[in-house]
């Protein structure tokens, strides 16, 4: 089975997009065949609660490619050609997702699994940070560092395939209850379009002036549940 390891930093943290370094460790049948790491030019401003967590800043990427350069180079023949799994793995594809958008590049299609159900469904944890289970594994690292996050991700899983007793990650990811998802089938919209669509009405359907009968709800917080178009 070819799997890559995949993690992302990014320079803001509203626009997800905005990757500034690239982490990846390339497995085939639990052996690693390739590995890299590389900064990002983001082409925009870099927000300081960011850089703050991964120390990264402008000055360090100033000379590095941007996201469309190495996707073109690097990523692009590995990702389109493995299952690639990253823990929480929304966040690393979302941010993908975008990055694309931005540079207006077609998506391929990615498969890609989320690592956390997949440690939820073998192992007891009182916390299911990277930083937590690779501790389990007697990992030490410098977290939020694309390179060293990787690292730790695949220390953590080698640990729990063998603590479990399988016979490789394949195997042991068949026996969870997490499934790959496509990019192609997800519900990720780009913030840039996202906007222009599905938009609610901006007039009220009552008075502003309407009696307020009861406050049975007031302070509540609301979950609504299900498939729901917009």
């Amino acid at each position: 089975m070819r799997i890559l390891i995949y993690d992302v930093e990014t320079a803001q943290n509203k626009n997800i997009g905005s990757i500034c370094s690239v982490g990846w460790i390339l497995l085939e049948n639990d052996i690693i065949k390739d590995e890299g790491y590389s900064l990002i030019n983001p082409q925009c401003s870099f927000s300081s609660s960011n850089s703050k967590v991964h120390g990264i800043h402008a000055a360090d990427v100033k000379n590095a490619p941007c996201f469309s350069e190495y996707w073109e180079s690097t990523l692009k023949p590995l990702m389109t050609s493995s299952l690639v799994i990253a823990h929480s793995a929304n966040f690393d594809i979302s941010a993908t997702e975008q990055a694309l958008f931005a540079a207006n590049i077609s998506d391929p299609g990615i498969d890609y699994l989320d690592t956390l159900p997949v440690f939820k469904c073998l192992i007891d944890s009182p916390s299911y940070k990277l930083t937590d289970l690779a501790a389990l594994a007697n990992y030490e690292y410098q977290a939020h560092n694309a390179n060293e996050d990787v690292h730790a991700l695949l220390h953590a899983l080698f640990f729990v395939r063998d603590y479990c007793g399988f016979e490789d990650l394949a195997a042991m990811i068949i026996r969870t209850t997490a499934r790959a998802e496509n990019t192609k089938t997800n519900t990720y919209t780009p913030k840039q379009i996202s906007e222009s669509i599905n938009k609610f009405p901006t007039y009220s359907h009552c008075d502003d002036e309407v009696e307020m009968l009861d406050a049975c709800l007031h302070g509540l917080r609301i979950c609504i549940t299900g498939d729901i178009p917009g």
